[in-house]
């Protein structure tokens, strides 16, 4: 069985990819669209599988999506470890995954500070 996250932001809020597949950092709790499928590929490198079945996909200008059926370059993110299950998603253009106060989500910072930080929290099954 596949191993589960939830993906909190430095806002205190969840990662979340709808059901229309946009991606967001507005959710006050972990539900069902809050979880996601981490896929390691060695090498530090992952893809993130939504729960819709949809992989999150970093675009080149900047564009955060989970839309994706397969995984391919824009949907790999180099996780760097920052201990205490804490993570910033580096991607295959080189930014830096972030989620600005509002929600938004985007990927085109050029360097991690405190908004592209995540926690990675496990999801247990019952």
């Amino acid at each position: 069985m596949p191993k589960k996250f939830t993906v909190k932001t430095h806002h205190g809020k969840y990662l979340c990819a709808d059901a229309a597949h946009a991606v967001v950092g507005n959710r006050d709790a972990a539900a069902a669209w809050e979880h996601w499928e981490v896929v390691k590929l060695g090498g530090g490198k992952v893809y993130l599988k939504s729960a819709h079945g949809k992989y999150l996909s970093a675009e080149p200008n900047g564009t955060v999506v989970a839309n994706r059926d397969a995984p391919k370059e824009w949907e790999t993110f180099h996780v760097e470890k920052l201990g205490n299950k804490r993570v910033h998603f580096k991607t295959h253009h080189g930014k830096y995954l972030c989620v600005e106060p509002s929600g938004k989500v985007v990927a085109d910072r050029a360097s991690p500070k405190e908004w592209e930080t995540f926690e990675f929290h496990k999801v247990h099954s019952h």
